[in-house]
């Protein structure tokens, strides 16, 4: 229900029901004219659009029909069908008798219903907001001025003011309002003469910015173009005087390469002499020893059939007497070998068992051994590169020397395999002999041993029965230590982590000192140039004032000249005339004079505001660097210590663990001796874990050595620093060299696993 009230009288005048419409009314917004009224709809759940009615309302109008449009619009038989975007006119009737009726335009605008409306100050425009974020702009001049209707300039989402097609689209689909004409796009955007000023300000403001930083440019690069061409300078002479010492240096090494290949020559030749009567003298020496080992190897022929026929006896008689001995051992070891399979088939149980828990062991040996290998491997592949590259050097020194040797060894390896050949026959003869003593002796001793084992396993047997139930009870108690002994590693092992973030943050932070210690060296750097600079600008400076002066004494003695002739005209004007001529080429280059000092007080005054905030600035980071330094050494002892005793405990802790697995791995070797009954040597396991221990040892070493230098390392970094940081000021060019030799920062150095 929509009321039109007289405030003069403070009754309604007029009543326009709206309800038929199936639409909530929400804000509302009245023109200067008090001919227009713009409303906005407020129902949830429902687009957004914007009314406009005609006042006063019209009061007993006949209602007209009306009709649904595709869009869910209904349209009086007057009105234009709207488009989908821009909008429908409309026109609705009230459900009572005495209620007025209207005809309305209404624009579909946002998406969700209306939340202000707003007329600007001189009734050209109406704003209305959504719920959905979205802003629409209405051109009202030509509603209220002429009673046209109102035309959208934005679709549901818009917040922008629509261009000229738009404008007509506007016009033609808003033509069915009260008059027939649709209100135009805005074109126009509102700016305050404050952000006019404010930007024509910061234009000025930058304008001068611009200027200026083109002048300190310019300046810039005459001092750079003076300073690379004295460097140019200075390289091209060093250079051709090294050109020149290098020219010398060469004539001088040709010269002693000729001396060298001539005495080479000789010593060869000298050589080659030698080696031709030695080969002489090592012929005729072997062929005599050759002869000799002939007549030697005929004796021993001889020698070797006599012994045959010998041993040939000796070995029938030992046959014979041996067939009737095994004949009675064999009905006695067969009755103790079906004994012997019972036990063997008790004990391959036993054994498979401790296969099962070797093969566990042997797995996790072979993974560290895998580890260590591929460590080694790493660390020998480097070396063989080197070497490799060592031996293809000497390759090439021994290439031309193998060659003429080769012809010369090649003869004497000939010799050689020849008489080594004949010592190799003699070899075989006597170890034949040897061996065949050896067997006889072997076998006695054999039928001895297997008595005397047979009692030993015996009473093995029973010792070993006694031994297992021990470690039974031995291992339960090392099992609980074990697991004691892991909860307090795990603990350790997370504070371990946490030290090496600590450790990385820390090396972190280090680089950024190193950067910004750097980044302050430049900043000196170009001070001091910029001051140079200066220092150079006040000597020209100092130069035009005295020649200023020197100019104002002469112009001075001459105006006393001229005022000696005041009582002679003629005189004076030839003196002026004298004067002007003299003074006349030097007016413009005076007149030009106070605007460039004007520029050079000004340069000097920006330089020097320049330098004393970046003293501050230095000052300031010299004073954060210290503190900061020192609270990271305090830090980096603490953890030292902290990361020491860490070690010291896990090593400890590892040990104790090493001893349990030994005890274990110990009596299981145990427990499979007696049940295979077998003699295994535990020497080479002894050895096997001295080793890896000694590894360990060696290993541990190495981290606590690399742990001090890079503890010694980050001392040396993090004082020079400090020194780098607090001598900065007095000599750039001096700590540029240094930080070309001075090693790489700290946090590419990162601390190894523990």
């Amino acid at each position: 229900m929509l009321k039109e009230i007289d405030t003069a009288t403070g009754l309604a005048r007029n009543e326009l029901w709206v309800g038929g419409s199936g639409a909530a009314l929400g804000p509302l917004a009245l023109a200067n004219s008090q001919q227009v009224l713009f409303v906005g709809s407020a129902e949830p759940g429902r687009p957004g659009t914007v009314r406009l009615y005609r006042l006063p309302f019209e009061k007993d109008h006949p209602l007209p029909t009306t009709t649904l449009l595709s869009g869910g619009v209904t349209t009086s038989p007057g009105s234009v069908s709207p488009t989908a975007q821009t909008g429908s006119t409309l026109a609705a009737a009230s459900a009572g008798t005495g209620s007025a009726s209207q005809a309305y335009t209404e624009y579909h605008c946002h998406d969700l219903p209306v939340s202000r409306l707003r007329l600007s100050f001189d009734n050209q425009f109406l704003f209305s907001t959504g719920e959905d974020g979205s802003l629409c702009i209405f051109e009202t001049q030509n509603v209220i001025g002429k009673g046209g209707s109102v035309g959208a300039s934005s679709g549901p989402g818009g917040g922008t003011v629509g261009s000229r097609e738009a404008r007509s689209d506007s016009m033609t689909l808003g033509g069915g309002g009260a008059n027939g004409s649709g209100l135009p796009f805005a074109e126009e955007i509102l700016v305050t003469k404050s952000d006019l000023e404010e930007k024509n300000r910061l234009m000025n403001e930058l304008k001068s910015k611009v200027d200026e930083l083109t002048l300190h440019n310019e300046y810039q690069l005459r001092l750079k173009d003076l300073n690379y061409k004295e460097k140019i300078k200075e390289v091209s002479d060093k250079f051709t005087a090294e050109l020149t010492q290098d020219r010398q240096r060469c004539g001088d090494l040709q010269s002693d390469k000729t001396e060298m290949e001539n005495e080479y020559q000789k010593k060869m030749r000298e050589m080659a002499a030698t080696h031709r009567s030695e080969i002489q003298e090592l012929k005729t020496t072997y062929e005599a020893k050759v002869e000799a080992e002939k007549a030697r190897y005929a004796a021993l022929e001889q020698a070797r059939g006599e012994q045959n026929t010998r041993f040939e006896e000796e070995s029938h008689l030992l046959v014979e007497s041996h067939t009737q001995f095994l004949a009675e051992m064999t009905t006695e070891y067969e009755q103790k070998f079906a004994h012997e399979q019972e036990l063997q088939a008790v004990c391959e149980q036993a054994k498979n068992e401790l296969i099962a828990t070797n093969e566990a062991l042997k797995r996790s040996l072979e993974e560290d051994a895998e580890l260590e290998v591929d460590e080694l491997k790493s660390k020998y592949e480097l070396k063989l590169s080197d070497e490799r590259e060592a031996t293809l050097r000497l390759k090439g020194e021994n290439g031309i020397m193998k060659k003429k040797f080769s012809a010369l060894q090649k003869d004497i390896e000939d010799q050689r395999e020849e008489i080594r050949s004949l010592e190799e026959k003699g070899k075989e003869l006597t170890e034949n002999i040897r061996g065949l003593e050896k067997d006889i002796q072997g076998h006695k001793k054999e039928i001895r041993e297997r008595e005397e084992t047979i009692q030993d396993k015996e009473k093995r047997i029973y010792d070993l029965k006694k031994k297992n139930q021990e470690l039974e009870k031995f291992k339960f108690v090392l099992d609980y230590k074990i697991k004691e002994l892991k909860r307090q590693i795990e603990p350790r092992e997370q504070e371990i982590a946490d030290m090496k973030t600590q450790i990385e943050e820390m090396d972190a932070e280090l680089e950024q000192y190193h950067k910004s210690n750097a980044a302050l060296d430049l900043m000196i750097g170009e001070l001091r140039l910029k001051m140079d600079g200066m220092q150079k600008e006040l000597s020209l400076q100092a130069t035009q004032v005295a020649l200023g002066k020197a100019l104002v004494r002469q112009v001075q003695t001459d105006l006393l000249g001229c005022a000696q002739l005041l009582d002679n005209k003629k005189a004076l004007k030839v003196a002026v005339m004298a004067l002007n001529k003299k003074y006349e080429d030097g007016v413009t280059p005076d007149a030009k004079e106070p605007n460039s000092q004007a520029e050079y007080n000004r340069q000097r005054e920006y330089l020097e505001k320049e330098v004393e905030s970046l003293k501050r600035k230095i000052m300031k980071g010299m004073a954060i660097s210290e503190s900061e330094l020192h609270r990271l050494q305090r830090e980096n002892a603490i953890l030292t210590t902290q990361v020491n005793e860490l070690r010291r405990e896990f090593h400890n802790v590892r040990m104790q663990t090493q001893e349990v697995r030994d005890a274990k791995y110990k009596s299981t070797l145990s427990i499979a001796n007696s049940a295979v009954n077998k003699k295994l040597s535990v020497s080479t396991e002894v050895m096997r874990e001295r080793k890896e221990k000694m590894r360990e040892a060696e290993f541990q070493k190495e981290h606590i050595l690399q742990l001090k230098a890079r503890i010694t390392e980050l001392q040396k970094t993090l004082g020079g620093g400090l020194k780098f940081a607090l001598s900065g000021s007095s000599n750039s060019s001096q700590h540029r060299q240094q930080q070309h030799r001075r090693p790489a920062p700290p946090a590419a150095q990162r601390l190894p696993p523990v």
